[in-house]
């Protein structure tokens, strides 16, 4: 259908603007543009409303009596089914309303699992997610009861039982779906994320130079989990047992200098100044190292490999479809015997490997551009819609 002249209407759901450069690190904002600069789409925006005040007031109730019985544990709306089933009943009526007003050809609901309950339309849905609960649990949550997995898994079954197509940001959440919730083969989708930085006039793989200080990057705001305390001992490492002096340089966490380390605090890519000084570190710095301890995709794996800096991670979650070993980086295993050492031996051997950094750089670059840009989510995107449509127009002839 290469050459089709219908403009397809596509209502893109979301709980925020997707002109918010901020929602979901960028990713939202980076996948409307990237559909709404193809001319063969015509896209209309949802913004499904947050809470309503009766649901205040129900989570208000909610927290008081967390506060008494389980101070410890936080709200996760992924496993809260009552306000699940309001959204669902909330957004079928406004679906309904959309559809008399402006009937378009296919709804896409990234990341809106918890509006999928008890859901009613007649609008094909593909739904995109970077995880499913299955994996998240005893992963980034952890201490949930029977009852709240059993919610959570009840949430995460009604979003793969509604769309007609899902798509995933790795491997690694494609096969929970089919595993942990049973969604055909035919449904399941993987498409990584792109980059969330403005395509660079020319993508070029880096030179090393060991005369001058090896800066190393880490982009992360959550100190310990994104492992920003493991990257600190791999530098003091680095700096006692080498010849060649490291710095690190930490983006997304406000702490004080240290003698090796230099926290730059939170960058806003919706600030000019902001994302100038991002690019520029990322220019400057000639690996990317981020041993974060759970990760479903991690944009800043892809935004690394396009400015050809060779990355090194931990093997979890959904990184193996960002970082391969040997191409773009390594992956080093979470249970390695030494992980300081392993990290700080696996640098020191790709800085003085002027043969290594530089495959390995030209490796970043070439995945940049073969798979890790939204160009590419595009035309995988673009395939998914062409067979949904397809599957659809065969039901109407049917019938």
């Amino acid at each position: 259908i290469g050459g089709r002249e219908v403009v397809i209407k596509l209502l893109f759901l979301g709980t925020r603007s997707i002109d918010d450069q901020s929602a979901w690190s960028g990713t939202m904002y980076q996948m409307a543009q990237a559909i709404k600069n193809d001319d063969r789409y015509s896209v209309f925006a949802l913004e499904v409303p947050g809470i309503s005040n009766l649901d205040k007031i129900r989570n208000k109730w909610l927290a008081i009596k967390r506060k008494i019985f389980s101070p410890s544990k936080i709200y996760i709306s992924n496993i809260d089914i009552r306000q699940a089933e309001l959204n669902g009943e909330r957004l079928t009526k406004l679906l309904a309303k959309e559809a008399q007003k402006n009937p378009v050809d296919i709804i896409f609901a990234p990341a809106m699992s918890t509006y999928m309950v008890g859901l009613k339309t007649d609008t094909p849905i593909i739904y995109l997610s970077d995880a499913t609960f299955a994996l998240m649990n005893n992963y980034y949550w952890f201490g949930l009861s029977k009852k709240e997995v059993e919610n959570g898994n009840c949430i995460e079954q009604a979003a793969q039982t509604i769309a007609i197509a899902s798509i995933f940001s790795s491997s690694w959440a494609a096969d929970s779906a089919r595993d942990d919730y049973q969604t055909p083969e035919n449904k399941v989708n993987v498409l990584p994320f792109g980059a969330n930085l403005q395509m660079p006039e020319v993508v070029e793989p880096k030179q090393v130079d060991l005369s001058k200080t090896i800066k190393i990057l880490l982009v992360g705001t959550d100190y310990h989990r994104k492992g920003v305390d493991i990257a600190e001992q791999v530098i003091q490492r680095l700096n006692d047992n080498t010849n060649v002096h490291y710095e690190l340089i930490v983006i997304g966490v406000n702490r004080p200098d240290t003698k090796f380390t230099h926290f730059v605090g939170l960058l806003d890519k919706g600030k000019q100044a902001d994302y100038d000084k991002l690019v520029q570190y990322y220019h400057e710095s000639s690996l990317f190292l981020l041993p974060t301890k759970a990760e479903a995709a991690g944009i800043v794996f892809a935004e690394a490999s396009m400015f050809g800096l060779p990355t090194l991670t931990f093997d979890t979650g959904g990184i193996g479809e960002y970082i391969l070993n040997d191409i773009n980086g390594y992956r080093i295993p979470l249970d390695s015997q030494d992980i300081v050492a392993s990290f700080a031996d696996k640098i020191d051997e790709i800085v003085t490997d002027e043969k290594l950094y530089n495959r390995l750089s030209v490796g970043a670059v070439e995945q940049y551009r073969n798979r890790l840009n939204w160009n590419q989510w595009l035309t995988g995107f673009n395939k998914i819609v062409d067979h949904v449509l397809t599957k659809e127009s065969d039901k109407s002839w049917v019938s």
